[in-house]
């Protein structure tokens, strides 16, 4: 089984196309429209879904058979067809291209895989079994989202206002990760994980303040 290697990609404003039209293609599409990508979609067949995006200004749709042109100016490509032929075509083009590529279900067809994904907030957990069992992915997703929804963003967003705080008042690094271990030590995490926000803000001053009491 190959090891991936894990990367968060910058696909803010950059074009990533979509081939196929169905149901699974409308999740790619909106995971996408999520990283507020340039999304296009080439499919003979849009589902709902897909077309109220077109329609909405979310992404273009180009009703047709996939065209290897269809690859320029492409950052990733991920293909999502009932089509063998289509797929393997999608995976040959952007292998010559060196262009990233998924075709779903067919790790072989696959220069990166998607993991089964949480957000909350800002924080990004990604699970991933290398392509070899999604439905395990799936299931650690599935706890994942039942032990950290929704305090684990509350609680990124309280440590993003402290980091400037923390390198404003200590100079050095031994200094700054004291502060930062204090946090964690102290309860602040499950301070917000209770709901008792005020009182993790005023725990953080503290910490910040004086990291070593």
């Amino acid at each position: 089984m190959a090891r991936y290697y894990p990367i968060n990609l910058d696909i803010a404003g950059r074009r990533c196309l979509v081939v196929g039209g169905g149901s699974v293609a409308l999740r790619k599409v909106r995971s996408l429209i999520e990283c507020s990508a340039r999304v296009t979609v080439v499919t003979r067949d849009a589902c709902p879904g897909i077309t109220q995006h077109a329609t909405a200004g979310d992404i273009e749709l180009i009703l047709r058979e996939f065209q290897p042109e269809d690859l320029d100016g492409a950052v990733l490509v991920i293909g999502a067809t009932d089509d063998q032929s289509a797929n393997q075509a999608i995976h040959d083009e952007a292998s010559h291209r060196g262009i990233p590529a998924n075709v779903v279900d067919q790790p072989d067809l696959c220069s990166f895989t998607v993991p089964a994904v949480c957000r909350f907030g800002p924080v990004v957990l990604a699970v991933s079994t290398g392509g070899g069992s999604p439905a395990l992915s799936k299931w650690i997703r599935e706890r994942l989202e039942r032990e950290f929804d929704p305090w684990l963003g509350r609680l990124a967003e309280l440590l993003a206002d402290a980091r400037e705080g923390i390198k404003a008042r200590h100079g050095s690094f031994e200094l700054r990760q004291a502060a930062w271990e204090a946090i964690f030590e102290s309860g602040v995490p499950e301070l917000v994980r209770e709901g008792r926000i005020e009182e993790a803000r005023e725990r953080i001053r503290q910490c910040i303040s004086s990291p070593s009491a």
